[in-house]
């Protein structure tokens, strides 16, 4: 899954969104932004129990 790195690493950078990942990608991409804490935007996920 070597391009779900490359666009969890661009979205990560603020370089690219989810808008523009491939639709075969898009879940793959967000459960892995997600382990980094990152919604699809690169931003960080705050949830209830850590804010």
């Amino acid at each position: 899954m070597f391009m779900v790195a490359i666009f969890s690493g661009l979205i990560a950078g603020k370089r690219r969104t989810i808008e523009d990942v491939p639709s075969h990608l898009k879940e793959p991409v967000l459960a892995d932004l997600t382990t980094l804490g990152l919604d699809g935007y690169g931003n960080p996920v705050v949830n209830e129990q850590t804010a």
